[in-house]
């Protein structure tokens, strides 16, 4: 048995939300109390927990946490066929890592385009407010002439790294397109997900349907035929 405190650690989730989950989870798991009122947690409520953890890394809502605790209950409670399983397991990992990637990627993209912009930016003034200063040291009539060299010598290096800036704007551009194709890829994968869970509970309530009806007509011939008088 395990204190919250050692929960906490093991896991690496706060104190605070372990109480949380704790109540937005409750059907789910429950946590037992001493007499003095502290928490105390099994092994079963830890491996729950460390689900919940998981599916909360990835940023999922509470209602799909939910929802997906809520099937893979009924899934172990059921006979579920090995490539159903490894099919439900396969389309949920991946649209996880798809969406995953995506987001990373377009991060990356944005942090890289702010961090050239901004040293571009103070590499020139840097550079220019030197040799002004050294120039304005010397104090010889060739500066005003120096400078205006300099200055074209940053117009033509300006035009040219404009030149890469645009060319770097139409590869983001063509990679948030791809970005974009990969997010609806992903919403494809998820309805087709969703219409997968729905078609397998919609099948396993008719077989056990199917299982109810099989007992009652067992038990109904089973008394038909002890209800019959002996002859």
């Amino acid at each position: 048995m395990y204190t919250i405190k050692d929960v906490s650690k093991q896991l690496k989730v706060s104190v605070g939300n372990l109480k949380t989950w704790e109540n937005v989870f409750a059907d789910f798991f429950q946590v037992n109390r001493t007499k003095s009122g502290s928490r105390i947690y099994g092994e079963t409520e830890i491996t729950i927990i460390k689900k919940i953890k998981l599916m909360k890394d990835k940023n999922l809502s509470d209602e799909m946490v939910k929802f997906i605790l809520e099937t893979n209950d009924q899934c172990e409670n059921r006979e579920v066929p090995e490539e159903i399983q490894t099919e439900y397991d396969l389309k949920y990992a991946d649209i996880v890592a798809l969406q995953t990637e995506t987001v990373q990627a377009v991060k990356s993209i944005s942090n890289s385009i702010d961090q050239f912009k901004g040293e571009f930016i103070n590499e020139v003034k840097e550079k220019l407010t030197n040799e002004v200063k050294k120039e304005i040291t010397k104090g010889n009539s060739i500066t005003e002439g120096l400078v205006q060299t300099y200055s074209n010598e940053v117009l033509d290096t300006y035009k040219k790294t404009s030149g890469q800036i645009t060319r770097l704007k139409r590869e983001i551009e063509r990679e948030q397109e791809e970005k974009l194709f990969l997010q609806k890829k992903v919403e494809e994968r998820e309805e087709l997900f969703q219409e997968f869970v729905q078609s397998y509970r919609q099948s396993a309530a008719a077989i056990e349907e199917r299982n109810e009806k099989r007992k009652l007509s067992y038990w109904l011939n089973l008394i038909t035929k002890t209800a019959k008088p002996k002859m």
